[in-house]
C-alpha cells in the first residue's frame, strides 16, 4: 500500500484501501503486505512518527522519491513480499 504521509488519517486511508481490495477480491487481503508512506521530505520527524504510530502498523516504512529517503529499502521489502506470497 502507499500512502501519503501529510494525510489527515493514515489509519483511515489504508482502510479504504483494503476495503476496495477486499470488494475486489477477498484472496488479496490474506497476501504479504508492506505499507510505504510517501512524500516523507513534506514532513518532519515528528508528523511521519506520529503517522507511523497511527497506523498502528510495523510494516510501515516513510519514503521520499525525491529526496531518495529509505529507496535502497524498497528493492530488498518487494523480494521479501514475493518471496512470502508465493510470487514468481
Amino acid at each position: 500500500f502507499m500512502i501519503d504521509v501529510t494525510e489527515n488519517d493514515p489509519a483511515y486511508a489504508l482502510g479504504l484501501l483494503r476495503s476496495e481490495l477486499s470488494t475486489y477480491n477477498e484472496m488479496l487481503t490474506k497476501k504479504p503486505y508492506y505499507i510505504l508512506l510517501n512524500k516523507a521530505d513534506l514532513a518532519d520527524e515528528t508528523m511521519v512518527r506520529d503517522r507511523m504510530e497511527r497506523m498502528g502498523d510495523t510494516n510501515a516504512l516513510a519514503i521520499s522519491a525525491q529526496k531518495g529517503t529509505n529507496m535502497d529499502k524498497i528493492e530488498a521489502i518487494l523480494d521479501m513480499l514475493m518471496e512470502k506470497g508465493d510470487a514468481a
